[in-house]
């Protein structure tokens, strides 16, 4: 499987694939690295792909469809996984997870755009019926 996401900032480039596995580049594509961060998702299937890729208040945002969301604080050096339950869906957590089609960084504010809407980090819904919070309060987020 090729590229299934990408970001870029600045002279850094992110591109996901599968296997929870992102190449970075820091000088413009002329060297590359991967990083992982299967460790967050072992019992994900390695065929799955890496979604949406987004940059948000200096951190480095990934989704794995409905599995979750990680990001990191280092460009990409290590990789956290954000809280849990605010991943359930609110009205049915029996549910399980929402998924995540895209993240969109926007007036300071990180949005889901997901199966059933566009939410953001509040919990506050855009359109749609079912949520996905991203992260707590207690995250800066």
């Amino acid at each position: 499987m090729g590229c299934t996401a990408y970001l870029v900032v600045g002279e850094t480039i992110y591109m996901g694939g599968a296997d929870r596995t992102l190449a970075i580049s820091h000088d413009n594509g002329d060297s590359w690295e991967t990083n992982s961060f299967w460790h967050l998702f072992p019992e994900v299937d390695p065929s799955e792909p890496i979604y949406a890729i987004e940059a948000h208040n200096d951190r480095i945002c990934v989704s794995l469809l409905a599995y979750g969301i990680v990001y990191s604080e280092d460009q990409g050096q290590t990789w956290h996984l954000t809280d849990v339950d605010p991943l359930l869906d609110p009205v049915n957590p029996e549910n399980g997870e929402q998924w995540t089609y895209d993240l969109q960084s926007f007036n300071g504010k990180l949005y889901n755009i997901g199966a059933f809407g566009i939410w953001n980090t509040m919990k506050q819904r855009i359109s749609g019926h079912i949520s996905m919070r991203i992260g707590t309060a207690t995250n800066h987020w």
